[in-house]
């Protein structure tokens, strides 16, 4: 069923499954940034070939942004990390319902560029 939301900046309602967001990380502090309020979950897919750190971090009001932690899809490994770093393309995912705005930034770089798409999804 259709999700109807309302948009932050406007009065007016529509109907949205989910958001989605893409960029590239090539340098420090590069980021890719959405709106995902009334979203619960928060999808980061990277691929390309990088070595760096991403972090994925929300905010309630645009500015202050807090660290979300994120757990890799169809991994051995479960559990929660605050970072991803290295090589590794793959799906990790979080909780955003708190948040206004999500977005995934290099915090550190080394080389490459990594293809980042963002998805929210009210489920």
């Amino acid at each position: 069923m259709t999700k109807l939301s309302r948009d932050r900046d406007a009065t007016t309602l529509h109907p949205r499954e989910s958001l989605l967001a893409t960029g590239n990380l090539g340098i420090v502090n590069a980021e890719v940034v959405m709106a995902c309020d009334g979203c619960a979950t928060i999808a980061l897919d990277l691929r390309g070939t990088f070595s760096l750190t991403v972090v994925v971090e929300g905010s309630v009001d645009g500015t202050n942004w807090e660290l979300i932690p994120v757990r890799r899809l169809n991994a051995a490994a479960i559990g929660y990390v605050a970072s991803v770093a290295g090589t590794t393309a793959g799906v990790w995912v979080g909780k955003c319902g708190q948040y206004w705005k999500v977005r995934a930034r290099a915090s550190a770089y080394t080389s490459g560029t990594a293809i980042v798409s963002l998805a929210a999804s009210a489920s």
